[in-house]
C-alpha cells in the first residue's frame, strides 16, 4: 500500500494485483486481465466456434501474464493448441506460445 491510502486504478488489468496480500488496499474499475481472457476465449469458442488457438505476444511481464491466462481459460474451455511449445525470435522479443488443454 501507498503509506496506507487506498488505490483505485481504471487502467491497471495485471491479475498480480489481485493478490491481497500484496495489495491490500488495491481496486480496479475494469476487470482484471483473467476476467477479459475468459470472456475472449469463450467468445471465440462458443461464438465463432474456434477449436485451436495460437496466441502471439510481446515477450514481456504483460504479454507473458496475459497468455497464461488465455491458455489457462482455453484450457477450462478444452480449446487445443498443439504441443505447447514456444518459440522466440530474438530480433525482435516476440513469443509465440501456443495455448493448450491442460
Amino acid at each position: 500500500s501507498l503509506m496506507g491510502y487506498p488505490q483505485l486504478s481504471g487502467m491497471s488489468t495485471s491479475s498480480d494485483l489481485d493478490d491481497t496480500q500484496k495489495a491490500p488496499l488495491f481496486g480496479r474499475t475494469i476487470p482484471s486481465d483473467a476476467g477479459t481472457a475468459q470472456v475472449v476465449v469463450q467468445y471465440l469458442t462458443q461464438t465463432l466456434r474456434v477449436q485451436h488457438l495460437v496466441v502471439i505476444h510481446t515477450n514481456d511481464s504483460f504479454g507473458n501474464a496475459y497468455a497464461s491466462r488465455l491458455r489457462d481459460a482455453a484450457a477450462e474451455l478444452a480449446v487445443s493448441g498443439g504441443n505447447g511449445n514456444s518459440h522466440t525470435n530474438n530480433d525482435n522479443d516476440d513469443q509465440q506460445q501456443q495455448v493448450q488443454q491442460q
